[in-house]
This record gives structure tokens, C-alpha cells and sequence, in this order.
């Protein structure tokens, strides 16, 4: 038997790993099912810089999967509508809660609700030779909340409104997310990237002949924002909304970080923190540990500070709900003025190398003007 460091004919970028392995072993099964996955995970592969004289980088068949943030789901063509989805392998007698919350927010009443942010379930697919354990769930392709970066105050708050007006509408339907970070956070930009965008990078082109940028800003074209991975969801029968302890992305969460534990324990409230402290972080503050590359914060956003510190406050008792914490973001809202609005999205910046260019400085100020020639709203939730 080869050792694991037996290398490759064709190099190292052509050795699949254990969950790309998975995927190629379904690759057949999948084409006849009208989903195309990548050539990187068809049985009879060969690398498409093999016998060039090419840096197999410069290849989008050389990307492992999960490089870039899809973990061990992968990307493919649904044949039907010619759109790249995204396919996510889960277990569902491990993962009985995802499952049961995924079922509720994917099928009416609750699908079609516009507070809804949750990412849809296309589809649900069924492998041949696992029918017990594992389905497939078919998702749309989606890109990163913050890619490309926010160009106003406006558009920012359009997808803060977002993000807490989904959180409070699972809250309203018993359900509490339980992993709420930035990388649960993404948005259909299809509108915004009308030629598409690399589905295994999203910074490439399609056809991955150079780098890709958004054709529409989010003003002109907005977005709609999702929360992601239900792994620690949980739905609660009415009335019973305390659990013992819960683990969390967010390692301050007071209730769940010390002990003895001083309160019940309320996932609802659980999210209220991570919710407020993410924004904290995110808007104001910045991240203290620069392994999260999420940067160190904006300038203009303490009007945010008083609700964001009700959030976050130590005994979870005293924080308020999501509907409240609706309610007064959008009230704060109403009273930013329209020109404010507009105003640059600009971060804190710790080095002069950070700064931003005078080209993008131009790009905001021309658009800033055709906004206003346009009549668009500052808020693109208006522009819809």
C-alpha cells in the first residue's frame, strides 16, 4: 500500500483529499442527476496543465476543495437552469436538529417570508449508496457578505438591517441559530456579477482568465444577505428555551464561559450577544485577534455603540430581545440623514499601505453623483 506522502504523477495540487474523494466517487451519479461538478472530480481527470509549460496555480482544476471557504461541500452545474450551485453533504442522523430547522425554514409558510434571511434548499438529493444516512442539500452559490467591500455607510446598514431582521424572524419562529460569526454570513451578489464569477474562486472570471469585479454596486443592484450553517441550530418547543451549556464560535459569551453558571443558559439570548458583539467588532472595534482578517473596524459607526452594548451586556437577562433589537435599529435609522447615507464606508486603516487608492476614491465620487442623477436610494433595500 502507498504511504500518504507518495506523491502524484501529475504533482501535489492533483492529490485529492478524503472529502474530495467523496465527490469524485459521485461525480457520475450527480452528472445523471443534472448537476455537474468540476473536471477536477471526474474519474478520468487529467490535470489540464499536464505537458504545458504552465504553473499549475495558474489552474483553476489545481484548487483543493475547501480552499476557499466551502469546506468540504463543493460547487456544481445544475444542467436545468445553467447555474453554478453549491452541494453540501450532510448526515442526517448526526445532524438531526440541522435537519429538522432546515425542513421548517425551507417550506411554507415560513419559506416564501420576506424577514426570512436563511439560505434555500434547492433541493434535497438522495446518494444511491448511502440512502440511509447522507443527503446532498442542493444550495445556491453564494459569495461573502463583505466581498467586495461595502462603498457606503448606506449600503452597510442595508445588510445590518438584514442580518437582524433574520436573526429575529428564526427567534420569532423558535429557532436560535447558535454559531452566529461573520463566516455564516453571505449574499446572493448574482445581480451584481451579471457574467457570473468563479465557483471555485470567487475572485477569478468564470473561465478564469483574470481577476473578476462586480459590474453593479450593491446600491444599483442589491443584494440579498442569508445566515448560514444550522449545525447548532435548535428549535424549541413554545415555552422551553434553556439548555445546560452550548458551545459557540463567540469564546466571551459571559453565560457560557464561566463557571458556575450564574443564569440560565437561553440560546436566544446567547444570539443576542453574538449578534451585538459581532457588530461591535466588525463596525466599531475591530477584532482583537488578527487571525480572523476581518480587519479592525470603520469609522462613523458609534451611533451603534448604545444598542450594541445592550446586546452584549454581562447578565443575559438584561438584553433585549431581537424584535427590540429590530425596532430600535430601524428607528436609529430614520433619523440618519440621506446624506450621511452616502457617505463613504471607509475603515480604520493601521498602515499607510491600507489606505485607499485615489482610483477607488474616484470610483465612489462617480458614483456618488450618478446616484443622485438616478434618484437611487441610499438604501439599496429602496432600490428593489
Amino acid at each position: 500500500m502507498a504511504s500518504a506522502s507518495t506523491s502524484h504523477p501529475y504533482g501535489n495540487q492533483a492529490k485529492l483529499s478524503s472529502g474530495e474523494v467523496y465527490w469524485r466517487d459521485h461525480y457520475i451519479w450527480l452528472k445523471q442527476s443534472g448537476y455537474a461538478l468540476k473536471p477536477r472530480f471526474n474519474p478520468d481527470w487529467v490535470p489540464s496543465w499536464t505537458g504545458k509549460n504552465i504553473d499549475p496555480n495558474d489552474c483553476e482544476d489545481s484548487k483543493p476543495l475547501g480552499m476557499f471557504g466551502l469546506g468540504w461541500a463543493a460547487a456544481a452545474e445544475c444542467k436545468r437552469t445553467g447555474k453554478y450551485v453549491v452541494l453540501k453533504p450532510i448526515n442526517i442522523q448526526k445532524s438531526r436538529g440541522e435537519v429538522r430547522v432546515l425542513n421548517m425554514l425551507s417550506k411554507e409558510p415560513l419559506k416564501s417570508q420576506r424577514e426570512n434571511h436563511t439560505v434555500p434548499i434547492l433541493a434535497v438529493l438522495c446518494p444511491p449508496d448511502d440512502e440511509l444516512n447522507t443527503r446532498i442539500l442542493v444550495m445556491p452559490l453564494l459569495r461573502r457578505f463583505n466581498d467586495p467591500p461595502f462603498e457606503t455607510m448606506g449600503e452597510a446598514l442595508h445588510f445590518i438591517d438584514s442580518f437582524l431582521t433574520g436573526l429575529d424572524f428564526m427567534h420569532r419562529s423558535n429557532i436560535a441559530h447558535g454559531s452566529i460569526c461573520t463566516f455564516n454570513l453571505m449574499m446572493d451578489a448574482t445581480d451584481m456579477y451579471p457574467d457570473g464569477f468563479s465557483a471555485t474562486w470567487h475572485g477569478m472570471k468564470k473561465d478564469w482568465s483574470g481577476p473578476v469585479h462586480n459590474k453593479y454596486t450593491r446600491t444599483e443592484k442589491p443584494p440579498k444577505y442569508y445566515l448560514i450553517d444550522f449545525s447548532r441550530s435548535t428549535h424549541f418547543a413554545q415555552g422551553n428555551t434553556h439548555l445546560e451549556c452550548s458551545s459557540v464560535p463567540d469564546t466571551t459569551v459571559p453565560e457560557l464561559f464561566q463557571f458556575p453558571y450564574k443564569y440560565p443558559i437561553d440560546p436566544f439570548a446567547v444570539d443576542v450577544y453574538c449578534a451585538g458583539n459581532m457588530l461591535r467588532q466588525y463596525f466599531l472595534d475591530g477584532f482583537p485577534s488578527p487571525m480572523t482578517h476581518e480587519g479592525t473596524g470603520y469609522h462613523g459607526f458609534d451611533f451603534l455603540r448604545p444598542l450594541l452594548s445592550d446586546m452584549i451586556q454581562v447578565d443575559p437577562r438584561k438584553r433585549p430581545k431581537m424584535p427590540e433589537v429590530v425596532f430600535r435599529f430601524k428607528e436609529i435609522e430614520k433619523g440618519l440623514d440621506r446624506s450621511f447615507l452616502r457617505e463613504r464606508c471607509r475603515k480604520v486603516v493601521n498602515h499607510p499601505c491600507e489606505e485607499e487608492s485615489k482610483l477607488d476614491a474616484l470610483r465612489y465620487h462617480l458614483h456618488k453623483m450618478a446616484y443622485g442623477v438616478r434618484g437611487l436610494s441610499p438604501i439599496p433595500s429602496d432600490n428593489t
